[in-house]
């Protein structure tokens, strides 16, 4: 059951992205609204990052999950990047805290940026080593596997 939860996380990614980034809105009492939030969320973005570094993670978990829902419109920090840097100070000790965050941040960045894109590869493989980790390697293969589908398509459109 302890290997089925995180790749049950992984399972439900694609259907966890109701958040997604969404232009601001036209009329002006609807904007000044989306901008408050969003200036509200960039604090709580900043206050989040000052918790990583005060190594506080639970608390930068949180922080992070509040300044999400407050960036419902426009764009945002990159915070599947934060959540990358969380599941880095676990994943030596605690793999399966790591692929949570990772888990996060993949979802993050399929619903910024869709399926081919660097971001979401680089995710990918995040992923693939979290499950490397936990000596899951067949899982971690199809992660890797997947990180260098998406490079190679996205190297040759450039």
């Amino acid at each position: 059951m302890k290997n089925f939860i995180p790749f049950l996380i992984l399972l439900t990614l694609p259907f966890a992205m109701a958040w997604a980034v969404k232009e601001l809105p036209k009329d002006p009492v609807e904007r000044a609204k989306a901008l408050e939030r969003y200036k509200q969320g960039l604090a709580l973005y900043a206050k989040g990052q000052k918790f990583h570094r005060e190594q506080k993670y639970d608390e930068a978990n949180a922080t992070y999950e509040e300044a999400l829902t407050l960036f419902r419109d426009g764009p945002k920090p990159d915070i599947a990047n934060s959540y990358n840097s969380l599941g880095n100070v676990y994943l030596t000790e605690e793999p399966q805290i790591a692929l949570w965050y990772y888990s996060k941040a993949l979802t993050i960045r399929l619903a910024d940026h869709g399926q081919e894109h660097e971001a979401v590869a680089s995710s990918y493989n995040k992923v693939g080593m979290a499950c490397m980790k936990m000596e899951e390697y067949d899982r971690a293969i199809a992660y890797f596997e997947g990180a260098l589908r998406i490079f190679k398509r996205v190297i040759a459109k450039k």
